[in-house]
């Protein structure tokens, strides 16, 4: 009967042990307690088209996480800078403070005078 049955040679070595010690075979029942713990099912989808993001998010597959901006702003110039002089020098030079502010230099002749400066020496002419 055994080695008519539809048996793993595992399971038929197991039978044959529990015969031959003249033991009660296994019962078919389980006797593990049985867990009552039920969460909420996740709703399954049953179709075969693509599912809707409405679909996916009422099923709990998916929480988007909220938007959080970042606070901390770069200095594009300063980083622009600091990699000018890698590319340049392939160290980090320290950056020329007059070469950031660069003021106009405006040279006079001595010849030509604002209206002001000759309102204040009092030389009109």
């Amino acid at each position: 009967l055994i080695k008519e049955s539809r048996l793993t040679t595992l399971q038929r070595k197991s039978l044959q042990g529990w015969l031959k010690s003249g033991g009660d075979t296994p019962s078919t029942i389980s006797n593990r307690p049985v867990s009552v713990v039920t969460a909420d099912p996740i709703k399954r989808y049953r179709s075969t088209r693509p599912r809707t993001l409405k679909d996916i998010v009422e099923s709990g597959a998916y929480e988007p996480e909220s938007y959080r901006p970042n606070t901390k702003q770069k200095n594009y110039n300063g980083e622009k800078e600091k990699l000018q002089s890698i590319m340049a020098y392939g160290k980090v030079t320290k950056l020329d403070p007059v070469a950031a502010v660069k003021v106009p230099n405006t040279s006079k002749t001595t010849n030509e005078c604002t209206d002001e400066e000759l309102i204040d020496s009092g030389k009109i002419e």
